[in-house]
């Protein structure tokens, strides 16, 4: 059954909020708003190019991304309607054309449906040289004009070199990854350089494969030279805040426990449980599936400096502040990338998801250059009667048999029922399957799933999907090829029982308290824990590094930074992230029952 949170709990909260301990803030220093924008900017571009005696430059670098244009247009008029005329160039002039930036992009898109592999390049693997030539050439001439205001130099790239060099005044406008993701989504939007839509899943695979990381590290590299950081993602009215300030305040969130923000979204086999916990999902979804709690390369943050609120992408936060986040160990180990990943998923009133299995660390880094597997671990939260895990495979299943049955299906089309060759475990709240990469495995129906892993999580071989479409009425992706180069054979039924079903061990209790061992698998890298309590329970990430929690039973907790009092407020099912700089922490229940989190850290 159910773990249905009491009446009266506060709702799951969608947008939370991080304090970056910054307050009274000016209108030169911060603000909202086009008009807002343009002032601050003409203040400080008159005072800059008054002390050159040159005709004022602004670069305005962009993180490209659907609603761009909407941006730039929505500022030049700002501009123009109180200021009057300016020059405007913008660098994308300068791109490369869209089939010949297609043929050179090939070799990180790979003739793989699915899968491709991170571009290394840098920012002007955009552009083409004699393009670029001429744009430099333009802004020179028009920097020897004093005609027609000031010269705005905008677009992505607007601050690379030579361009920067000119600059007095330098903005950098960018969205989180959420935003271009979920217009994808909606089939909104265009790759960088590209003239054509090539479908939803194309252009993710693009985006994530190389616009993404290319882009992210042009920002991340040009940011502290920046005059100002420009929040667009409501382009109705952005905010906006000088660099300097904005990283100071990611210095000071870092050390404080903090929320990000989830990512939901419907699947083939979704159900109808995250529905009902998350406030203001589309009404017109079929179902819910996946809640990307803790996604690290996926997730936005919002950083709340007074009455400025500005939502960048999580892994920016990570960038800068890793060593805060992470822990001295961690971050020496895994550098600024987030290695645990919390998610929901939802088949409640839904289907099983695809028959599958993960790379193990070898495979995933020899051929994809990720630098660890994506190790995984099932906490069931919530679950029907019957409700099963699919989990390793049968005692008499050999690879041949499994592997023709697995190629009829994707080749004439015949069904076959997976528990022929795969185990099904019963699933109740509370429960923990232990899934290491190279295990064939997929929740069944009728589960509210935390999914705790590694975050690499987009490697996910699909076995066999029942000869289902996806949403838009395509043919899944079946990856069964690759997905036999890496299964265990060895991962059976004894062995799965012995292993992988996790038995809780009581590590220490006390009078309105206990601390359960949910697992600590040589086959992963996260331990689990579980707190259950009806007092205040006393922890610490001095030890292990940065901690991951999640309300999975009773009406909520509070989390409270000993050094300061600060606090941050968890309803059920929500995640919070504890730094490694936070120290001693102490978790509070709120209500009048029995409250479980359940808490993840990384193996020493």
């Amino acid at each position: 059954m159910a773990l249905v949170p009491p009446t009266g709990y506060r709702p799951y909260d969608p947008d939370p909020q991080t304090g970056a301990g910054i307050h009274a803030l000016t209108t030169d220093q911060a603000g909202s708003g086009y008009q807002t924008l343009a002032s601050t900017v003409a203040k400080r571009l008159a005072r800059r190019g008054h002390a050159r005696q040159m005709r004022p430059v602004l670069c305005l670098d962009l993180y490209h991304s659907p609603d761009m244009d909407v941006f730039l247009d929505q500022f030049r008029a700002a501009w123009e309607t109180a200021y009057g005329p300016a020059a405007w160039i913008d660098t994308r002039t300068a791109l490369k054309e869209s089939a010949v930036l297609a043929g050179e992009l090939q070799e990180f898109l790979t003739e793989d449906p699915v899968f491709g592999r991170v571009c290394d390049r840098d920012l002007m693997l955009f552009f083409d040289a004699g393009h670029w030539q001429a744009l430099v050439e333009r802004v020179q001439a028009a920097l020897r004009s004093t005609d027609g205001g000031p010269l705005f130099i905008t677009g992505p790239g607007a601050l690379l070199t030579p361009l920067r060099l000119y600059s007095d005044v330098a903005l950098y406008a960018a969205v989180p990854r959420e935003t271009i993701f979920l217009a994808s989504e909606a089939g909104i939007g265009r790759n960088l350089g590209d003239d054509q839509d090539r479908g939803r899943w194309p252009r993710y695979k693009r985006s994530f494969y190389i616009d993404w990381p290319v882009q992210d590290r042009h920002f991340f590299a040009t940011l502290p030279a920046c005059d100002f950081l420009i929040d667009m993602h409501d382009t109705a009215k952005p905010a906006f805040m000088e660099a300097h300030l904005f990283l100071e305040g990611l210095a000071y969130a870092a050390e404080r426990p903090f929320r990000v923000r989830s990512i939901f979204m419907p699947g083939v086999w979704g159900g109808h449980r995250l529905q009902h916990l998350i406030p203001g999902l589309p009404p017109e979804w079929p179902n819910s599936a996946w809640g990307f709690e803790v996604v690290a390369p996926e997730n936005g943050m919002t950083f709340a400096f007074g009455d400025i609120a500005l939502r960048v992408p999580f892994n920016l936060f990570m960038h800068f502040q890793a060593r805060r986040i992470l822990g001295h160990e961690n971050h020496r180990r895994f550098g600024d990338f987030f290695p645990i990943r919390f998610d929901f998923l939802d088949t409640m009133e839904g289907t099983n998801l695809s028959l599958q299995v993960h790379p193990p660390d070898a495979y995933i880094n020899a051929h994809f250059g990720e630098p660890f597997a994506q190790h995984e671990m099932y906490y069931i939260l919530e679950s029907r009667p019957g409700a099963k895990v699919y989990l390793g495979l049968q005692e008499a299943t050999g690879r041949e048999a499994f592997l023709n049955d697995v190629a009829r299906a994707q080749s004439q089309q015949i069904p076959f029922e997976i528990t022929k060759h795969v185990n099904a475990w019963d699933a109740a709240p509370g429960d923990l399957f232990v899934i290491p990469a190279g295990t064939v495995h997929c929740s069944g129906a009728d589960n509210l799933v935390l999914e705790i892993s590694a975050t690499p999580y987009i490697y996910t071989f699909k076995v066999y999907d029942y000869l289902r479409q996806d949403l838009d009425g395509k043919p899944r992706p079946i990856s069964y090829e690759r997905a036999f180069e890496v299964i265990d054979f060895g991962r059976k039924t004894d062995w799965v029982r012995k292993n992988l079903l996790a038995r809780p061990k009581r590590l220490a209790e006390g009078e309105s308290w206990r601390r359960l061992l949910l697992t600590d698998s040589d086959l992963v890298f996260h331990s689990v824990e579980q707190i259950e309590m009806t007092e205040s329970y006393a922890d610490t990430t001095e030890f292990d590094g940065v901690h991951v929690l999640c309300v999975v039973g009773g009406q909520g907790a509070r989390v409270v930074r000993e050094a300061d009092g600060d606090t941050q407020e968890l309803s059920y099912a929500e995640t919070v992230i504890i730094p490694g700089a936070c120290g001693p922490y102490r978790l509070e229940p709120l209500g009048d029952v029995e409250v479980k989190v359940v808490k993840s850290y990384v193996r020493p």
